[in-house]
């Protein structure tokens, strides 16, 4: 298994791609700089599986959607965040992102004790 960190997006948020020796990844929290993170699926010729987010905030959503299309992966939220994925105030993407994106709705809404594969 590889861990792969990026810095993204202004605040330099962490966005992860965790990856098996076959390439196929989960892309955990990716906060913005689509064409970099996009850019560096191809390097790795990754094959995304699912996007994981750890919570709603803009700067962990912030190419979300642009990834989703791009890979066709399912989206995991907790499912107290979930409501912050369609409104940009509570996101905080409004306020302090400067944009009025929304995303759609997670894939899978989990909770404490689900086990991911």
């Amino acid at each position: 298994m590889k861990i792969l960190t990026y810095s993204v997006g202004v605040w330099q948020t962490n966005c992860y791609f965790i990856a098996d020796d076959a390439g196929n990844a989960a892309a955990v929290d990716p906060g913005d700089d689509f064409e970099k993170l996009a850019s560096k699926i191809s390097e790795r010729e990754l094959n995304i599986t699912a996007i994981l987010l750890t919570h709603g905030h803009f700067d962990h959503i912030g190419a979300l959607e642009r990834l989703r299309s791009l890979t066709g992966a399912p989206v995991y939220i907790h499912r107290d965040d979930a409501e912050l994925l369609a409104d940009a105030d509570k996101s905080y993407m409004k306020p302090f992102g400067g944009r009025d994106d929304i995303c759609r709705p997670a894939d899978k809404l989990i909770c404490d004790g689900d086990v991911i594969n």
